[in-house]
């Protein structure tokens, strides 16, 4: 079956109710399941990339129930879109790709942050057919080319690639949930198999109905939908994520650390809502019960008892809602788990104490080869005055003193002269008259530019530990 072009319009779904309407709505839809982008298993699903024309394609030849068609064919499909997918034909290399940046967790963050759940959302359904009853059955094969096709896209690390996978593997099920809702809008499984969403062969769709109309899968999506209406507080974040907001606290903290129920309580912000409208819900829905829990952990985090407390066991959000349990933190985005933080911040104290060991190495190193410098430059032939080469010299009335500015591979890259009559409180840099350019090349301290730009006689700022003196007197009328 040809693949038909994708809808242009777009729904998206919003998390919370807007200020600027009075009426309400439900906060919980308990047919969808939970999304990527930044909820928890404690969370509201927030929807990755709308469109109702964006259903999981199985362009190509797929064989899930083990059929006579082999694996690789699906790994050769090929995409009429509009939007061209990811292929080996139109490979890009390093250089054409999109920067993507991750926390100290794996969890995408940054401004390509979206594009980038969007582009792994497409690529997975472009590749996993939903007639696949689980993630677990999808072959090995077909998971390390959704790695490998982001792998072109984004300058992704090798380290993010299990959580890519399991990023991969929540947007496949969203997307089935999309397809799922569509076959409750029937009456009759014949009326299921009529309504063929675009990109998607009817054998696929043929095989997914199958799977969708038995009595198993109903009871399980029950089960599932009883699970989700017992959540206690969703997060407000929508599509921009936990894990951005996360990072944008960390940046904005002196310490560069964020508590959970600092960024618990960041990350669950509803509109307020009066007596009057409470009373238009039964004080057990969802509506009424978030609000609440969520004060209960903003007015126990201002007692001394919990406040400034860092043991996840022992926070206001623990006390509230309850100790978390395996695989999953309240507060952090889903797929996070505690091994994973106390890993985590074990790494970040390790990375801390070795900048300081390597920074009092680097200036212990500085040191010596000043020493160095100096010694070399006392150590000219017995007929030269030595005085002269590290002793200022008056040149038009300024005090100067020749000098060989460094690079950080501590090569020589330019000649000149220290002007002493600068501001000498300044405590990194000095300020250099330019005799000769070594390396054109090099990039300035200060400002934007390279060696090229200097003339003889610029001055330029240059730092001081990668200025030496230089051994050989010039003429000072140079």
């Amino acid at each position: 079956m040809a693949r038909g072009p994708r809808s242009s319009s777009i729904s998206r779904r919003f998390g919370t109710p807007t200020t600027n309407q009075p009426t309400w709505t439900p906060l919980v839809d308990t047919r969808r399941s939970p999304s990527t982008n930044g909820s928890d298993s404690h969370g509201r699903s927030s929807n990755s990339s709308g469109g109702s024309g964006s259903h999981p394609s199985s362009q190509g030849e797929h064989s899930p129930s083990g059929g006579s068609e082999p694996w690789h064919e699906a790994l050769c499909q090929t995409n009429s879109d509009s939007e061209p997918e990811i292929s080996e034909e139109s490979m890009i290399g390093d250089d054409q790709r999109l920067p993507i940046d991750f926390n100290d967790i794996g969890q995408p963050i940054g401004p390509t942050k979206k594009t980038y759940a969007t582009k792994l959302g497409k690529i997975t359904r472009n590749l996993v057919p939903p007639s696949i009853k689980s993630w677990k059955q999808v072959p090995l094969p077909l998971k390390e080319e959704i790695w490998r096709s982001l792998s072109n896209a984004y300058m992704v690390p090798e380290y993010v690639k299990a959580k890519a996978l399991k990023m991969a593997n929540l947007l496949w099920k969203n997307a089935k949930t999309k397809l799922r809702a569509m076959c409750d809008d029937c009456s009759s499984v014949a009326e299921m198999r009529k309504r063929i969403p675009k990109n998607l062969k009817k054998e696929d769709w043929d095989a997914f109905v199958d799977i969708v109309s038995k009595g198993e899968d109903k009871e399980v999506r029950e089960r599932m939908k009883r699970a989700r209406s017992k959540i206690k507080a969703a997060h407000s974040t929508g599509r921009r994520g936990i894990a951005q907001r996360r990072h944008e606290m960390e940046q904005a903290s002196p310490t560069g650390k964020v508590l959970r129920v600092d960024l618990y309580l960041a990350t669950h912000v509803y509109q307020e809502m009066s007596e009057e409208d409470r009373l238009n819900f039964d004080l057990l829905s969802y509506e009424v019960t978030s609000r609440d829990y969520v004060q209960k952990v903003r007015e126990l985090n201002e007692t001394y008892e919990f406040r400034g407390e860092t043991d996840l066991d022992k926070d206001a959000v623990a006390k509230v809602l309850g100790r978390d349990g395996r695989g999953v933190v309240r507060g952090f985005g889903g797929g996070v788990s505690k091994t994973e933080l106390r890993a985590s911040a074990v790494s970040r104290e390790l990375l801390r104490k070795e900048k300081f060991k390597t920074a009092a190495v680097e200036n212990r190193v500085c040191n010596l080869e000043e020493t160095v410098e100096d010694l070399r430059a006392l150590s000219v032939s017995p007929g030269t005055n030595n005085a002269n080469n590290t002793q200022p010299m008056n040149v038009d009335g300024q005090r100067f003193q020749y000098v060989v500015l460094r690079n950080m591979r501590k090569g020589a890259v330019a000649f000149g002269r220290i002007d002493r009559s600068a501001d000498e409180n300044d405590d990194f840099y000095f300020l250099v008259l330019i005799d000769e350019v070594v390396i054109r090349s090099e990039p300035l301290c200060v400002g934007e530019g390279t060696l090229s730009s200097v003339k003889h006689g610029d001055k330029i700022l240059w730092p001081k530990h990668s200025v030496g003196p230089w051994p050989v007197v010039l003429d000072a009328d140079f």
